[in-house]
């Protein structure tokens, strides 16, 4: 019996391969690689991937050439603003080996790079104001996502993949990241079934806040589902999105603003000679902040070089048409949102400068192309909370100016990363001086 078993586990093991080798070809490689053809055969290339991992490990490699290559950080290095080709290496080399258009490959997943602007113009009070009554739960959402945030953007995390490495080799990590996704679901889920108990108690109400439309539009759309998991899994998603984005954006773009304020004082005075004259007793109101043409320019300025969202990501659910070239289904195409707002075609050779100046006449004049502006997306997914967000900013900046002089401290060190949103990795050190 010994041997009969001993027989047995020996032929296991290599069966195990075979069907694990059988799975990965014809599920994951071969699907990739059919997509690979019908984009090659429409003039789109890119670089060759390997079997297991497509081309995470050439991504990883040039990643961590670039970090011993990168240059001084200290606040007096600060030349240009460019950071893309630290934060995002391998699309800057990409994109002068094969142009603006091009695919990759990371694990079983099929890229389309789309940074053409012709094709980007095809391209489809935040948890009161939003969601109503539960505010408490709000913050407990904020806090995990938060949470989750750091924790996806370690390691090997690169656009909605978890490598094969992290799954086996960081387990640990891979559980908590689930359990948190778990965690915010639920929250938001609780959050909604409230929201339905609220709603249907009050039917003649005419106010909607956002979790309702979105319930509605849920319930209504024949495409999402109705009332099945996939009505739910749209609200949940949605709701996620609005959290993380109407949080962490702003304050990070106010953050930005400050940054390159503290750079240039002359547009600290400027800015706080038009508040004098706006806003005599200090406290700008509606009428005063549409005024602010100054503070205005700077907060386009700053999210032209700084966008807290670095991508504009969609995914084929059928073969689409972008521009001149087919995606075929399956494909998550990818728009980098910095070199776009860096290009010198678009944006002149200044491109990489701070010059709030090129916005006095508004996004229309201040570039070739108006389309290739995105801080907050484009087309019908233009970013919701624009508006909102705008203002927020607007107003942070001039109460600071209003009350603050200011300037960077020698120990800020200017280091950019990628953490779901570009935000400074050890945050801003700004000295302040009262006006």
């Amino acid at each position: 019996m010994e041997v009969v078993a001993g027989v047995s586990l020996r032929w296991i093991f290599p069966a195990a391969v075979a069907v694990l080798v059988h799975y990965l070809y014809y599920t994951v490689w071969r699907k990739t690689a059919e997509v690979r053809r019908k984009l090659r055969a429409q003039g789109v290339w890119g670089p060759p991937p390997s079997v297991l991992y497509g081309n995470l490990p050439e991504m990883q490699k040039i990643q961590l050439q670039a970090a011993v290559a990168a240059p001084p950080n200290q606040a007096s290095a600060i030349v240009a603003h460019d950071y893309t080709s630290t934060l995002f290496p391998y699309f800057v080399k990409w994109t002068k080996e094969y142009g603006p258009l091009y695919t990759y490959t990371t694990g079983g997943r099929q890229h389309l790079y789309a940074n053409k602007v012709e094709m980007v113009k095809d391209a489809d009070v935040i948890s009161r104001a939003c969601f109503g009554s539960s505010y408490a739960k709000g913050k407990e959402i904020f806090s995990k996502l938060r949470d989750l945030q750091k924790l996806v953007s370690e390691g090997n995390f690169s656009f909605g993949h978890i490598s094969f490495s992290d799954r086996f080799f960081q387990p640990s990590k891979h559980r908590r990241i689930k359990k948190l996704e778990k965690e915010i679901e639920s929250l938001i889920w609780e959050t909604v079934q409230q929201r339905q108990q609220e709603c249907a108690k009050t039917k003649s109400s005419s106010e909607k806040d956002l979790l309702q439309l979105i319930m509605e539009a849920a319930m209504s759309d024949p495409t999402v589902g109705g009332c099945s998991d996939s009505s739910k899994k749209f609200i949940v998603d949605n709701c996620k999105s609005i959290y993380f984005a109407g949080h962490e954006s702003t304050a990070v773009a106010a953050t930005w603003s400050l940054m390159l304020l503290a750079l240039h004082p002359k547009w600290q005075d400027r800015i706080r000679s038009e508040l004098a004259q706006a806003c005599p007793d200090g406290h700008p109101d509606t009428a005063a902040i549409s005024q602010l043409k100054s503070v205005g320019m700077v907060v386009q300025e700053t999210l032209r070089l700084y966008p807290p969202a670095a991508f504009v990501a969609r995914e084929a659910f059928v073969d689409t048409r972008l521009g001149d070239v087919v995606v075929p289904k399956g494909v998550c195409i990818w728009t980098l949102i910095p070199m776009l707002h860096r290009d010198a075609e678009i944006w002149g050779g200044d491109a990489n400068e701070f010059k709030p100046e090129r916005f006095v006449n508004g996004i229309a004049k201040a570039c070739k192309y108006p389309q290739a502006y995105l801080p907050f997306g484009a087309g019908p997914r233009l970013c919701l909370g624009k508006n909102f967000a705008l203002v927020q900013l607007k107003i942070i900046v001039s109460m600071v100016v209003s009350k603050f002089r200011f300037s960077l401290s020698p120990d800020y060190r200017h280091c950019p990363s990628y953490r779901m949103i570009v935000e400074p990795a050890d945050g801003v050190k700004i000295v302040f001086q009262r006006v």
